[in-house]
């Protein structure tokens, strides 16, 4: 079976949900599964696991994450896998499993983006 994995970012270092995408992606290959990952990071190559690092621009981190799902888009279409399992926003994904990790700690990172201290208030 042949299976595109589709993730923008695919760094252990990036949190849990990476690291869980990571631990399955193992147990995919382990299982014999041909596995194809579009994304934005830069994996080292590794049997069974076939990386698509996909280059992106745009003026903004949302800009830069539509044209990556859109240009994953294409990419995978092509491929034509036997399934798309995307974790990130996909028109071409037979699944779809969003993550957004702890939801109280993204709102403690946020807060602690700010830059006035009435913001975080």
């Amino acid at each position: 079976m042949k299976v595109g994995l589709i993730i923008e970012w695919l760094d252990a270092w990036r949190g849990g949900a990476e690291t869980s995408t990571q631990q399955f992606v193992n147990r995919l290959i382990d299982l014999g599964v041909e596995l194809e990952v579009y994304t934005r990071s830069r994996l080292p190559a590794r049997p069974g696991m076939k990386v698509h690092t996909i280059k992106v621009a745009g003026p903004s981190r949302a800009m830069k994450t539509l044209s990556f799902c859109r240009r994953a888009d294409e990419m995978v279409r092509e491929a034509a896998p036997d399934v798309v399992h995307a974790l990130t926003p996909s028109l071409a994904a037979d699944v779809y499993q969003p993550r957004g990790g702890a939801y109280p700690e993204t709102i403690r990172r946020n807060l602690a983006l700010r830059r006035s201290r009435s913001a975080r208030a």
